[in-house]
């Protein structure tokens, strides 16, 4: 059984108890998620856990600003959004997010959350085999920043610098990677959203990586 820790950040304590019923209700001999609550940030809440679930409106606290604080602690941490503001979702793609919980649409959300959640947990495959010509290269997922579409091969954009041609389409390698981590935002690209630090108007800015 895999367990997962998921930390729950939300001063209502209804909220609290609907997000920890729900996380015990998906819970099976497969995947067991643990939830702790909190009602504001502490140095317990940043240590060892797996997923952060988090009200973007905590009072006088931002939600989002500790969100931002969770993946410079732990930039593999996933980070579930939740909030009553559904324009906010395409904001919380620049903190990182996994996921955005509509609270007017929770059970459908968490649903198709939920989802991804076990395919990414059960996942395991975290590398992407990469061949041209005579050359093998065996790529962690978290090194991949984004995979750009040219005319006749794609291009994979790593977080070393090295740009890599390889003769697929983006469908392909889509289906090869086969992870919800990464994300198709345009007809041309596909992001990796652990990797996304800042995201302004239609432009993604990556983690270590400046353009």
């Amino acid at each position: 059984m895999i367990e997962i820790k998921v930390a729950v950040l939300d001063d209502n304590v209804n909220d609290q108890e609907r997000v920890k019923n729900y996380f015990d209700k998906i819970s099976n001999s497969t995947i067991q998620y643990i939830c702790t609550y909190f009602s504001n940030e502490n140095e317990e809440f940043y240590n060892n856990h797996d997923v952060y679930f988090i009200d973007i409106e905590l009072g006088e606290i931002n939600g989002l600003e500790i969100a931002e604080k969770v993946k410079k602690v732990n930039n593999d941490a996933v980070l579930i959004i939740y909030s009553k503001h559904k324009d906010l979702v395409f904001e919380t793609f620049k903190y990182g997010a996994f996921f955005f919980i509509r609270k007017e649409s929770f059970i459908q959300d968490m649903e198709y959350c939920q989802m991804r959640l076990n395919e990414y947990f059960l996942s395991s495959k975290r590398e992407y085999i990469y061949r041209f010509n005579q050359t093998i290269l065996h790529i962690d997922y978290l090194d991949i920043l984004f995979i750009e579409k040219m005319k006749h091969h794609i291009v994979l954009h790593l977080k070393d610098g090295r740009v890599l041609e390889e003769y697929k389409s983006l469908k392909q390698i889509i289906n090869d990677l086969n992870h919800p981590v990464f994300m198709q935002c345009h007809q041309s690209y596909v992001v990796n959203l652990n990797n996304i630090d800042t995201l302004s108007n239609n432009d993604f800015i990556f983690y270590r990586y400046r353009k």
